[in-house]
C-alpha cells in the first residue's frame, strides 16, 4: 500500500525561510508516519501568488537557494539540462511548445523530450487498462 500525504499549510508570500521551515516540520511528521509520498502545493516555498516578486532578481536567487537547501535530494541532469531526481520511479522532461493566457493563469502545453524509468522496484501510481471488444 502506498501512503500519500498532502503538505497543505498557509504559506506567506515572500517569506521563504518560514515557508521552508514549515515544510521541514511537515516532512518530519510525514517521515514519522511512514508516508511514501508527500505532496506540497504549487509555489509553497515563495507563496502564492508571488506577483511582482518574480521580477526581482534577488528574490528569484533567494528562492532558488531556499529550494536547493530544502531539497537535499540526489539528482542527475537530463540532456536538456533539467534536474531529474534519482530516487523516483520515473522521470519526464518536457519542452514548452505553447503558452495560453487564461485570465490569472497560464496554461503550458509541453512535449515530452526525455522519459526514463529510474527505479524498477517502484510500482506505478496509476494503472490503466483498456479492453476492446
Amino acid at each position: 500500500m502506498l501512503r500519500i500525504a498532502l503538505g497543505q499549510f498557509n504559506v506567506v508570500v515572500g517569506d521563504l525561510a518560514s515557508n521552508a521551515e514549515r515544510m521541514r516540520e511537515i516532512y518530519a511528521r510525514a517521515v514519522r508516519s511512514d508516508v511514501d509520498l508527500l505532496v506540497f502545493p504549487e509555489l509553497a516555498v515563495c507563496g502564492y501568488p508571488p506577483e511582482d516578486l518574480v521580477y526581482k532578481k534577488a528574490f528569484l536567487e533567494d528562492n532558488r537557494k531556499t529550494v536547493d537547501k530544502l531539497a537535499g535530494f540526489a539528482f542527475h541532469t537530463a540532456e536538456t539540462g533539467s534536474p531529474l531526481l534519482d530516487d523516483c520511479a520515473s522521470a519526464f522532461d518536457c519542452k514548452v511548445i505553447a503558452v495560453y493566457d487564461l485570465d490569472r493563469e497560464k496554461l503550458l502545453v509541453g512535449q515530452i523530450v526525455h522519459a526514463e524509468r529510474i527505479r524498477d522496484e517502484y510500482e506505478p501510481l496509476v494503472y490503466f487498462t483498456i479492453s476492446i471488444t
